[in-house]
């Protein structure tokens, strides 16, 4: 028998498929992933340590499917074997252009992507930073007040940005309740060890995970509306050092990169850097070096979606590779994904307005130059017009670089806990101690960052060191496909 999965169109949603031992297949909600009977691909648990997530097709879960936007499955269960369909049209060559420019209709959609995630059942929270993306969707929240129950609430890392004053500027100029939320970071520790805890937990290492646990911890049965979701139309733009790096790296080399050489997070950075090729570039953060992987886990060195990524770069340019493989797998499998984590957590539910069908298709239809400036390598133009037409502050919107969380002082505040568990985990074998010293030791950003992922993978490892573990996942075989070719 065959069976046809449709991936999502836009990126309001998520599709997951699970199949079973017989090879059965069905698709099934988040909810009902923890009653599932999964295996552990060691594939993707590389994967998941270089990177920070998983790409989709791929999950941690050997037989469970997420399919990413434009992205359809056949299952054919006789010969136990997969077909995917590769639907992916966001890149700027399948544009129309067929879009009116007009900043009316550009609120009116948005007016209206934001209605279809409220719930007239419960509280609607919105998780508001200080930045554009949030500022458009209090604007859009305002009108609905009164026939809602409406918040925001905002996370003050101060850590770098400090957003919580003007986003509580902006909320009260529009007549919503606001909440600023602050750091407790061994409460978010605790929060991260219940996830963790929790049967056929969903694995991502967002930075951001704890802070945003922290929000969703305060409510439950609650209908929270994130900002995401909306990078892949509005355009992604590659930064001028992005577009020298690409002729400009050590990637042949990944498996002799050094684990540390000095305690200057920027000098590691840099090193980290120019060990990875310039697709692995579009993705945040600092990862696990190949030899850290390869020495702390045994796990082999696995290169398929670097090549299948490197083989979409060849036929895009800068910016177009930034939405088809950032936008797409990346922003679904971490971004996005953690708000799905924290919801499944606290008892709430969570919704991308940004992602709904309506606005999707008229900001992608609209002329290229209303979208992105290349010249300027600004993102978001029309966005920015129709903020320019608000009557608040745009001084901190307009400079603002993304949201930071703290992970210094997360890491330091539960440094004793996070040595124990390592030290405990079942699947460290060797060099803990050499790692430990060199980055729980000698503390900065970028060692933070290389403790929490291996701290989430541990936690999470914790839980599932019962299940079967198989050499790949069974859609692995996509990285290997020519669909995007």
């Amino acid at each position: 028998m065959r069976k046809k999965f449709s991936g999502p169109t836009h990126t309001n949603s998520f599709v997951f498929v699970y199949i079973d031992e017989s090879f059965v297949s069905r698709e099934v909600l988040s909810s009902e992933i923890s009653g599932l009977d999964l295996s552990v691909a060691e594939d993707a648990c590389f994967y998941f340590l270089r990177y920070g997530f998983v790409p989709p097709p791929l999950t941690i879960y050997s037989n469970l499917v997420c399919l990413p936007v434009g992205l359809d499955l056949e299952v054919d269960e006789d010969k136990k074997s997969f077909h995917f369909s590769n639907n992916f049209r966001f890149v700027a060559k399948n544009s129309r252009e067929n879009s009116v420019p007009d900043l009316e209709v550009l609120r009116l959609k948005i007016r209206e992507s934001v209605e279809k995630t409220l719930s007239s059942d419960t509280c609607n929270i919105l998780l508001q930073s200080g930045g554009k993306d949030s500022t458009v969707l209090v604007e859009a929240l305002s009108h609905f007040k009164g026939k809602y129950s409406l918040k925001c609430m905002t996370y003050e890392a101060d850590f770098r940005d400090k957003e919580s004053y003007v986003a509580q500027s902006i909320s009260k100029h529009y007549g919503l309740n606001h909440e600023t939320i602050r750091p407790d970071y061994e409460l978010e520790f605790c929060l991260l060890k219940k996830h963790y805890s929790m049967k056929n937990a969903l694995l991502s290492a967002d930075y951001t995970l704890p802070a945003y646990l922290h929000l969703l911890s305060s409510s439950t049965n609650s209908n929270v509306i994130d900002g995401l979701g909306n990078d892949m139309y509005m355009g992604y733009i590659g930064t001028k050092i992005e577009a020298f790096l690409k002729y400009f790296n050590l990637s042949r080399f990944q498996k002799f990169e050094p684990s540390k050489l000095t305690n200057n997070e920027f000098v590691n950075y840099g090193i980290s850097t120019i060990f990875m090729t310039s697709e692995e570039r579009m993705f945040p953060g600092t990862k696990l070096s190949v030899r850290e992987i390869s020495k702390l886990t045994a796990l082999p060195l696995v290169s398929d979606f670097s090549r299948f990524i490197s083989a979409i770069a060849r036929n895009y340019d800068l910016d177009d590779s930034k939405a088809s493989v950032r936008a797409r797998f990346c922003d679904l499998g971490l971004f996005q994904m953690k708000g799905l984590q924290s919801a499944m957590c606290t008892g709430n539910t969570i919704n991308f307005p940004f992602g709904n069908q309506g606005i999707f298709e008229y900001y992608f239809g609209l002329p290229k130059e209303l979208r992105y400036s290349k010249k300027k390598r600004v993102n978001k133009i029309f966005l920015r017009s129709l903020i320019n037409t608000f009557d608040v502050d745009k001084t901190y919107i307009n400079r603002k670089s993304g949201f930071r969380y703290n992970m210094e002082s997360f890491i330091s505040s539960n440094a004793e806990e996070i040595r124990n568990i390592l030290k405990d985990s079942k699947f460290l074998f060797s060099g803990l101690q050499d790692f430990l010293d060199a980055h729980l030791g000698r503390l900065n950003y970028i060692s933070a960052a290389k403790i929490y992922i291996i701290l989430t993978f541990a936690l999470w490892f914790e839980s599932n060191s019962s299940k079967k573990r198989v050499k790949s996942h069974l859609a692995s075989g996509f990285f290997l496909s020519d669909l995007e070719n």
